[in-house]
């Protein structure tokens, strides 16, 4: 069965929080959710975080506009992704500890625990409707 619902996407990480209005489509244990990102420099990046439930649950972050970045995140496993800047294209290692995904009636969980270029990176997803 194929949803698409209107979601809220509240980003909890080192730096703050962030909260976006998106769209979650599912089908079956694929889920995807699209959203827009603008920021205070008026910079516009359109989002999309594509999510497997599967063994190993699997994550990826593809960001488009003027910052371009693909990240994924695979538990117990090194992977490498790219930030596509103005100066230039940083290639960055990212070593996923743990990756986890709960689903709850309206509201979807993602806890992410990862070291980025060797450096620890934590952050929390919720997203609900």
């Amino acid at each position: 069965m194929l949803i698409n619902q209107p979601v809220t996407i509240l980003l909890h990480h080192e730096a703050g929080s962030s909260m976006y209005e998106g769209l979650l489509t599912q089908h079956e244990e694929a889920w995807t959710i699209t959203y827009q990102e603008d920021d205070e420099a008026w910079m516009t990046t359109h989002t999309r975080v594509s999510l497997l439930q599967g063994k190993p649950t699997t994550m990826t972050i593809v960001r488009e506009g003027d910052i371009n970045s693909q990240l994924i995140f695979i538990e117990g496993e090194l992977t490498v992704g790219f930030y596509q800047l103005p100066q230039g294209r940083l290639d960055l290692s990212l070593t996923t500890r743990k990756l986890a995904m709960s689903v709850e009636e309206r509201l979807v969980t993602v806890t992410v625990n990862a070291l980025v270029q060797e450096e620890p990176s934590n952050f929390v997803m919720t997203i609900s409707w």
